[in-house]
């Protein structure tokens, strides 16, 4: 289970745990982790963009860099899945 902790937009120090269905929270800034309470899911899937200790702590995945690119390869494999059975 990943968990994070680092401080809110107003500076108020804030634990996020992963596995409600945010596993890979989005953070205003990697150094120090600024997670984004708002929650909304609306950053990249990138390094930079959100914490992957979910994926790295778990030993699933070597780095950071490993976890971007499998999902970057998953979604690319997925939306073909969709794009030729008609859904899209």
């Amino acid at each position: 289970m990943n968990s994070e902790t680092g401080v809110d937009a107003s500076g108020n120090s804030v634990t996020y745990t992963g596995h409600s269905f945010h596993p890979l929270p989005c953070l205003q800034q990697k150094n120090p982790p600024v997670v984004d309470t708002t929650f909304t899911n609306a950053c990249a899937y990138d390094e930079p963009s959100r914490t992957w200790g979910s994926c790295t702590a778990s030993g699933c995945h070597g780095s950071e860099a490993i976890a971007v690119q499998r999902l970057t390869q998953i979604r690319a494999e997925r939306d073909g899945y969709v794009h030729t059975s008609g859904w899209m």
